[in-house]
């Protein structure tokens, strides 16, 4: 959770209605200040930004504004959403390296974790309608765009197979199977010690992009605030956050879900929703799309 740095009441003068008379017209303002969850200079690296609720009732990034900001721009729920119905139906078996926040089963169980604790603290609070905001570091070495574009340009157009090439390719396999067997093992051993020496060098690689104040103030976001990952197959950092947690489940929000259902939306959809059921419905998208 974003940590909140202070809380200020700011009265502000206003002299203009001041008529023969020596009075001012005070109005205060009330300015939270909290800790960032990119850092300082993140406008320089981050390449994607998501802003995650669960909802799905205009939870979507326009292209005009896609075009207007550029890496600026703050997807939403249904731009991650997107990714996976159109991936699923070209990479039915391979998805898990293909779409979503891939941050690893061991890191997505312990950011779920993280979450949920957090989740019940919230509902405690009687809040809702907070965002988990999500910034994504490309660390391809080769400086290329990766995105759901690129992605899908780079998919090979299916040529049919004969029946004769089937035959041949499964003789093959069979034959194989051996050769196949006998290299298993130090393949395997192989494929361990590369992903160790991955996990190190993505480790050190994370270095320049400490969480903002880690160095200055002592300020740090938990060790669920960057996790080393991939998107589109390659190697990316995340950067998470929750914030926007102190609005309150009161009466005006009831009424603005009943009215809200009452025209036709559905309950399931909008933001607005009782904490408990916020809460779940906020954990059940983030498992589903984080990988």
């Amino acid at each position: 959770m974003s940590r909140i740095c202070g809380i200020y009441g700011v009265q502000i003068s206003d002299t203009s209605h001041q008529v023969g008379h020596n009075w001012l017209d005070e109005n205060e303002d009330v300015f939270i200040v909290t800790n960032s969850v990119f850092p300082a200079e993140g406008s320089q690296f981050i390449s994607e930004r998501f802003d995650l609720k669960g909802s799905t009732l205009g939870r979507t990034c326009s292209q005009a504004e896609r075009e207007k900001k550029g890496s600026d721009a703050v997807l939403k729920d249904l731009d991650l959403a997107k990714e996976f119905k159109i991936l699923d139906a070209l990479y039915p078996k391979s998805r898990p390296r293909k779409c979503g926040i891939n941050v690893g089963s061991r890191a997505k169980a312990e950011l779920l974790s993280q979450l949920r604790r957090d989740t019940e603290f919230l509902v405690e609070c009687g809040v809702m309608d907070y965002s988990l905001l999500v910034g994504v570091v490309n660390m391809d070495r080769s400086g290329k765009e990766v995105n759901l574009e690129t992605l899908l340009s780079t998919v090979p157009e299916e040529k049919p197979v004969s029946l004769q090439s089937r035959k041949q390719r499964a003789l093959l396999w069979r034959l194989s199977s051996p050769l196949r067997q006998l290299f298993a093992p130090p393949l395997f051993i192989a494929k361990q010690c590369y992903n160790a020496c991955d996990s190190i060098l993505m480790s050190v690689l994370t270095l320049p992009f400490p969480y903002y104040g880690a160095g200055v103030c002592g300020v740090h976001g938990g060790s669920h605030s960057v996790i080393p990952g991939y998107r589109f197959g390659s190697k990316a950092v995340y950067y998470f956050g929750v914030i926007d947690f102190l609005q309150p489940w009161t009466f005006r929000k009831v009424m603005e879900r009943e009215i809200r259902s009452a025209v036709g939306y559905n309950k399931q959809a909008f933001s607005c929703a009782h904490p408990e059921d916020y809460a779940e419905r906020f954990l059940a998208f983030l498992d589903h799309h984080i990988i």
